[in-house]
Formats: structure tokens, sequence, C-alpha cells
């Protein structure tokens, strides 16, 4: 997917960012989270995250990603 809209290229760094804490690519991670449909959640608290610890940011990531695996 493209990410061009405005604001989604500062939003996705947030996705590099999760990358790094994983010791995945960004590649990688993206495709995770549009294959479970989370990206755009991801995108949308975005506002959440920017204001908190990253490390909180990061286990909510975790646990959506983890409910979304529980359920398919």
């Amino acid at each position: 997917k493209g990410y061009e809209k405005e604001g989604e290229l500062h939003q996705s760094k947030k996705g590099f960012l999760y990358a790094d804490y994983k010791n995945q690519g960004a590649d990688e991670v993206l495709r995770k989270w549009d294959e479970a449909g989370i990206t755009q959640l991801i995108y949308d608290l975005y506002e959440i995250y920017h204001v908190e610890r990253l490390e909180n940011a990061f286990v909510d990531i975790d646990e959506i990603l983890a409910e979304k695996e529980l359920r398919s």
C-alpha cells in the first residue's frame, strides 16, 4: 500500500520505531498491520500514542495484533 496522504508519512514513522522495537523491517511490520486490518486503527490512535511512552504504544499494538490472531 502507498502511504502518501498528508501526515501518513510522519505517522508511518511509528511503524519504523515499532519495527526497531520488534527487530523487524518496517515493510514487514506494515505488511503485518495491513494483513491484520489494523493499520488505520493504529493511525487513528496516533494522537494517543504520540503523547504516551512509546513502550506503552508498542505493548498496545502487540495486544491488538494478538487479539486479531486469536480471532482468525
